[in-house]
């Protein structure tokens, strides 16, 4: 995550979807009002992708929702990567212009989840 936060963001999380916990964070987080909010986010895209769908994630979600703050508009960016996790960045609106950008970290980040994924399951239990 540090690759996407340190150029363009606020906050970047790991979440679990079903849990609502994060399993890795961006160092510097600690408001739990924003963690609060991702929650809630992913409820909602929850709630409302059942509605359309049989299966809310897949290896194409992906949201952007302009969130619009009383010091500055942030953004929440969501890409779902595998295995029920699920990446949210906050940044500041300006980042925007910059997307294509944050778009290519963000698949770097998802190949080598994919990777340690892969590699944790190919190991035989003990």
């Amino acid at each position: 995550s540090s690759g996407i936060n340190a150029e363009y963001g606020d906050t970047t999380l790991l979440m679990d979807v079903s849990a609502k916990c994060y399993i890795a964070k961006d160092n510097d987080f600690t408001d739990h009002n924003k963690y609060e909010m991702c929650c809630d986010m992913l409820d909602l895209y929850t709630d409302i992708a059942n509605i359309y769908s049989h299966q809310p994630y897949d290896d194409d979600s992906y949201s952007c929702v302009i969130l619009h703050q009383v010091t500055a508009p942030e953004v929440m960016l969501t890409k779902y990567l595998r295995n029920n996790l699920i990446l949210v960045c906050l940044l500041q609106e300006s980042c925007l212009k910059e997307r294509g950008i944050i778009n290519q970290n963000i698949r770097k980040f998802s190949k080598g989840i994919g990777k340690v994924l892969q590699v944790q399951s190919e190991k035989p239990c003990s």
